[in-house]
């Protein structure tokens, strides 16, 4: 059953397998990892207001102030960490609490924690009973009403006396993120397919290793047909000795050995290095690196092999994985915080500065804005021309080129523009042209 399958004890196992390849011992999954979160996370995600009971005015006052909030309490760093558990250890948690020194009117704050502290005390490692497993109590539905929280982490040295409990924590102040494959209510490592392979990669690579120091200590083999002992030697009065099968002898450099009768003398066959070392580990990279959804030339970080279209078509899986998981991010941990903010916020007096009107109880209509994952082109000046090929005709608006191609703000980019055109209208024609002489001039520099 789902639960049995994601036991204290398999996730335990589990956890300690991942974390020892991830972020330990395997570099070729911490670049992967890296990438993948810095290409989830981008800049942050952002707010945006799609009301369309609120003015824009109002709108954007409501993204300005989250906007605040999220930096003061480090929301992108924080997300990131999430991403990074999520992959590494199956799930990770956010538990909201009120931080008293926090600069901002909203006091509401997260702290990460570690899966490993949310588990249950009173339960032996595959046991369910009365609607809780390990750490979650749960409803007719299995959704979770509470989660466990212990105080430390289990392994954290010796406890002081009477600390090592936990208290149990309300749904709603808990942020749960894991991907749910089945009915289970904790989540394991998403590369648990993975890791027989990590290993099987780490021991090729040391047999490879250890087969070319062996070939650097061996200077030469001597072989013969003939059986041990056969009296092939003599010494230097000329009688005949019996020889030694593992004898060793040293030769001197540049010169040339003269062997007995029946004897050959030769060295170990090549190190499988080059063209045949690299085929076998980039196949067992692909392999391995395949439930993340990520191609070839992020895991190894080089195209070199590829060429320019190979790289780009290869990335749409990527794309498509990211954008899931931004998706699955939306609905799992940010609108549930914006609603925790919310709440908050709209109980100070003077928040949000003097609206005009009441404002309800839940969040507003929304949609989060997240930064444009990998490339469509490495020439700017193609991209620009499709672009503008989709505006001119109709295809794509400014705002949508603005909020979903570049992820700024549209009424601030039309902001900039009245400004700038009216800087430029303010110049002489004279200065102008020394301004766009200037600008080519730096051009040139760079």
């Amino acid at each position: 059953d789902p639960h049995s399958a994601a036991s204290l004890r398999t996730r335990r196992i589990l956890r300690q397998r991942s974390r020892y390849e991830i972020i330990e011992n395997n570099p070729y999954l911490k670049g992967t990892l890296l990438s993948v979160c810095n290409d989830f996370i981008g800049s942050g995600p952002k707010l945006k207001i799609t009301d369309k009971n609120f003015t824009s005015e109002i709108r954007q006052t409501i993204e300005n102030t989250f906007s605040v909030w999220a930096s003061e309490i480090l929301l992108k760093h924080k997300l990131w960490r999430m991403r990074l558990a999520k992959c590494v250890d199956g799930e990770s948690f956010a538990r909201a609490y009120v931080k008293k020194r926090q600069r901002n009117q909203v006091l509401l704050n997260f702290h990460v924690i570690e899966c490993d502290r949310i588990t249950s005390l009173n339960l032996s490692p595959g046991e369910v009973k009365d609607n809780e497993i390990d750490g979650v109590r749960f409803d007719d539905y299995e959704e979770p009403t509470e989660y466990h929280l212990l105080r430390y982490h289990p392994t954290y040295g010796s406890y002081p006396t009477g600390k090592q409990s936990g208290q149990w924590l309300k749904e709603e102040n808990i942020l749960h993120w894991f991907r749910q494959d089945r009915g289970w209510l904790r989540g394991i490592p998403e590369l648990v397919p993975s890791l027989p392979l990590c290993a099987l990669l780490r021991r090729y690579t040391i047999a490879v290793v250890r087969h070319a120091e062996i070939a650097a200590d061996f200077a030469g083999i001597i072989e013969s047909d003939g059986p041990p002992f056969a009296n092939p030697w003599t010494d230097g009065a000329g009688t005949q000795t019996n020889d030694d099968p593992f004898d060793t002898f040293p030769i001197e450099k540049g010169m040339i050995t003269n062997m007995p009768w029946g004897y050959k003398f030769k060295q170990l066959s090549s190190v499988p290095m080059g063209v045949q070392y690299d085929h076998f580990t980039a196949s067992l990279l692909r392999e391995i690196v395949r439930p993340m959804l990520v191609p070839f030339n992020i895991a190894v970080g080089t195209s070199k092999d590829s060429n320019m279209s190979s790289a780009v078509v290869d990335q749409h899986i990527y794309k498509g994985g990211q954008k899931a998981e931004r998706q699955h991010c939306n609905d799992f941990i940010l609108d549930k915080l914006l609603y925790l903010w919310w709440y908050e916020a709209i109980r100070i007096p003077g928040y949000f500065g003097s609206l005009g009107i009441t404002l309800p109880d839940n969040p507003p209509v929304h949609s989060w804005r997240w930064d444009k994952v990998g490339i469509d082109h490495t020439d700017p000046v193609k991209v620009a021309n499709s672009l503008k090929i989709y505006r001119d005709n109709y295809m794509m608006t400014d705002r949508a080129i603005q909020e979903k191609h570049f992820n700024r703000d549209y009424e601030e980019w039309k902001q900039e523009l009245e400004d700038e055109k009216e800087f430029r209208d303010s110049l002489s024609p004279q200065q102008q042209e020394s301004n766009f002489n200037k600008d080519e001039d730096d051009e040139d520099d760079d």
